[in-house]
């Protein structure tokens, strides 16, 4: 399923033979593959969203959210997928 732009979720299909195709390709399981999720990323979801496979969050809102310094803001974020504070 693909969704976004605030648009109404699409369903794809991949044909499941050129799936197999390219598991069957030289280096297929040595790829990394990143998940870049843009729009309503928060402390109250940001979790869930990493452990389905997230690798880049788009945070804007959250990170430059007004009632709290931006460092604060990312501190939360950070906190919320199970981070420590960076050195």
């Amino acid at each position: 399923m693909i969704y976004g732009d605030k648009q109404p979720p699409m369903m794809i299909a991949v044909e499941p033979k050129s799936v197999e195709r390219e598991m069957h390709k030289e280096g297929f399981f040595n790829h990394r593959l990143e998940i870049e999720v843009d729009g309503r990323v928060g402390p109250e979801n940001i979790r869930a969203l990493a452990d389905a496979g997230m690798t880049i969050a788009v945070a804007g809102t959250s990170v430059f959210d007004p009632r709290a310094p931006v460092a604060a803001n990312v501190r939360v974020l950070r906190a919320a997928c199970g981070l420590r504070e960076s050195a």
